[in-house]
């Protein structure tokens, strides 16, 4: 299942992910995970095309969800938010020390998973999108 609409912000939601296995003894292709929580407003800085899950897990409380991620979704309570803009581009970029990352460009908004960019709100991995 694709998902391709954001859950509305107060909706309370069970989400199913899978991330690409980096193991190659893996018995899977993928790993999967399991999150629970309420959909809470996202921070400016996140990616575009991701929703923040408040869990409510003391370790690790907020969790930021990016929909190419999301195998299912299961509204408990409330529905869905606001439709994914078609015209968000994304790409996979590696780092100097072969490390990958997501580039993304909504309109003139940009971000990148590096931690340089969520750090100083720039990094040379957009500027490379930016001047190709």
């Amino acid at each position: 299942m694709k998902v391709q609409t954001i859950p509305a912000v107060g909706s309370r939601v069970r989400v199913v992910t899978r991330h690409k296995e980096i193991f190659y003894w893996a018995d899977k292709p993928y790993r999967e995970y399991q999150y629970e929580g309420d959909v809470v407003p996202s921070n400016k800085w996140d990616q575009a095309g991701s929703f923040k899950l408040f869990t409510g897990n003391p370790d690790w409380p907020d969790s930021v969800i990016h929909l190419d991620n999301v195998h299912d979704i299961e509204y408990i309570k409330g529905g869905p938010g606001k439709a994914v803009n078609s015209s968000t581009k994304t790409w996979t970029v590696s780092g100097s020390r072969g490390d990958k990352y997501i580039v993304s460009q909504n309109g003139t908004k940009w971000s990148c998973t590096c931690s340089g960019f969520q750090f100083r709100r720039q990094c040379k991995h957009v500027k490379e999108k930016q001047d190709a």
